[in-house]
């Protein structure tokens, strides 16, 4: 249904679905490749994922990725580093906000960047060098970690990406020789 109660008519609701998958697995594809470029690179970062792969020995569930300390926190690494969108859409203020020294009134659109938020050195130490270890003990907050958006508006497909992520690149990493 439209947000005024009514029906979507069938194409829309198709033309949903499609962006949904297209979407999805384009953004995922791109974090994945982001995360095996960064990974591969860092020797220390490397040996820690690939300890933790092969103490779930060789026939481990690929639930079982979910669950991994350092596999984990790289996801979230590359994510912050390469979000998969640049920005989120425009919403228009109910209320009046003071952001910093500004007032602004209600009405105005707002668009937060991702990117910028996560280089911003006041939320991040070193905000432009690859560090999974800033996660290993801490999620991030939905107010400094925004690859798919917060609150309400939070992307449908955040656990499916996480899940997806955690899986593909357990599985290559595990393989990678």
């Amino acid at each position: 249904r439209y947000e005024d109660g009514t029906y979507m008519d069938e194409e829309h609701v198709s033309d949903h679905v499609f962006a949904l998958l297209i979407a999805g697995y384009d953004t995922t594809a791109n974090s994945i490749t982001w995360a095996l470029e960064r990974v591969l690179r860092d020797s220390h970062v490397y040996a820690q994922v690939l300890h933790e792969l092969v103490q779930l020995g060789p026939r481990a569930d690929p639930n079982e990725l979910q669950n991994l300390p350092w596999l984990d926190a790289v996801c979230y690494e590359i994510l912050r580093l390469y979000p998969p969108i640049e920005a989120l859409p425009v919403r228009k203020l109910s209320v009046p906000l003071v952001l910093g020294d500004y007032v602004l009134s209600r009405g105005t659109g707002v668009c937060p960047l991702p990117g910028l938020t996560h280089r911003d050195p006041s939320i991040y130490e070193f905000p432009d060098e690859f560090r999974p270890q800033r996660f290993l003990n801490s999620k991030p907050s939905n107010f400094t970690f925004l690859p798919f958006g917060g609150g309400a508006r939070l992307c449908m497909g955040f656990a499916f990406a996480h899940y997806q992520m955690r899986v593909v690149l357990g599985t290559c990493l595990r393989a990678f020789k």
